[in-house]
C-alpha cells in the first residue's frame, strides 16, 4: 500500500511546501498539459523508473566489486563496507568527499548528455517550458540511469561504504527538487559553492548566453573550475525549454529519442 500511495502523498507534501514558497515569490502557474505530463513522469518514476534504475544499478554494481576486490585483495563482501584510506577519513568527511566525487562525475556525465546523441535523452529534461520543482521528474529512464550507474562505480572504486552512498542519494535528489523550484535565490555568499535555484534556472534557460552552462548538481564552484559558471546577479531568466517541439505527454516524450529521421536540436 505505501509503495502506491507514498509518491502521491509525497507529491502532496511537496506542493505544499515548495508549491507554497513558489507562490510566494510570485510563481506563474504552468499549463495544465504540462503539468499533467510532469505528474506523470513523478509517479513513473516512483513506480517504474525508479524500481528499475535500482534492480540495474545492483546488477551492474557486481562486476565492479569483484574487480575492485580483485585489486584490494579483499572478499567481495567487505567491499561493500568500505576500502582502502577512505575509511580512515572521519564520517563527516567521507560524506563530504563522496558528495564531490559523486558531484564531479555527475558534472562530467551530464556535459556528456548535452551533445551528439545523448542530448536526445537529456532534452526531454530541458523541454520544460515553465520550469518549477515537479518538473524535476521529468527524466527519460536512460537520462536517470548512465549517471547514477557512473557515479556508484566512481565511489565504490574510491572506497565508500554503501551506506554512505545510500545517505547522499536522497541529498542529491531533494536537492534537485530545489533547484527546479520557481523562485530567485541564489544563496547570496554561498553562490560561488552551493548550486542554488537560480544557479540550475540558467542552466534550463534557453537564452543564447545561458547555453551549456551551470551544469553541477551540488556544488557550484566545480562549474567555477571548468569554465561553465553563469549567474548574473542583477537578472533572472525568462525563457526555457528547447529549440525543437517536444510532444506533450509521457509514452510520446520517452519513444521521442528514438524516433527516426528527426532534424538535430543543436
Amino acid at each position: 500500500m505505501g509503495y502506491v500511495l507514498g509518491p502521491i502523498i509525497a507529491m502532496v507534501v511537496l506542493s505544499l511546501t515548495l508549491g507554497w514558497l513558489e507562490r510566494r515569490c510570485g510563481a506563474e502557474k504552468p499549463r495544465l498539459r504540462s503539468r499533467k505530463t510532469d505528474v506523470g513522469y513523478w509517479l513513473a518514476q516512483a513506480w517504474v523508473f525508479g524500481p528499475a534504475t535500482k534492480v540495474l544499478l545492483w546488477i551492474a554494481l557486481v562486476p565492479a566489486a569483484i574487480a575492485v576486490s580483485v585489486v584490494r585483495g579483499r572478499p567481495i563482501d567487505q567491499v561493500a563496507q568500505g576500502h582502502g584510506p577512505f575509511l580512515a577519513l572521519p564520517v563527516w568527511a567521507q560524506f563530504l568527499l563522496t558528495l564531490l566525487v559523486a558531484d564531479l562525475v555527475g558534472y562530467g556525465a551530464h556535459r556528456a548528455f548535452h551533445h551528439a546523441a545523448l542530448w536526445r535523452a537529456h532534452a526531454i529534461h530541458h523541454s520544460s517550458e515553465h520550469l518549477d520543482w515537479l518538473s524535476a521528474a521529468r527524466n527519460h529512464p536512460l537520462n536517470e540511469l548512465v549517471p547514477r550507474l557512473l557515479q556508484a562505480w566512481a565511489v565504490l572504486a574510491m572506497g565508500a561504504p554503501v551506506d554512505v552512498l545510500a545517505w547522499a542519494t536522497p541529498l542529491f535528489a531533494l536537492h534537485g527538487l530545489l533547484l527546479h523550484a520557481q523562485v530567485p535565490w541564489d544563496f547570496g555568499p554561498l553562490r560561488y559553492v552551493i548550486a542554488s535555484p537560480k544557479f540550475h534556472r540558467w542552466h534550463h534557460s534557453n537564452e543564447p548566453e545561458a547555453r551549456d552552462k551551470n551544469f553541477a548538481g551540488i556544488f557550484a564552484f566545480i562549474d567555477l573550475l571548468f569554465g561553465t559558471f553563469y549567474l548574473p546577479k542583477d537578472k533572472q531568466p525568462t525563457r526555457f525549454g528547447i529549440d525543437d517541439r517536444m510532444p506533450d505527454g509521457l509514452l510520446a516524450q520517452l519513444r521521442w529519442p528514438f524516433a527516426p529521421q528527426r532534424p538535430p536540436l543543436r
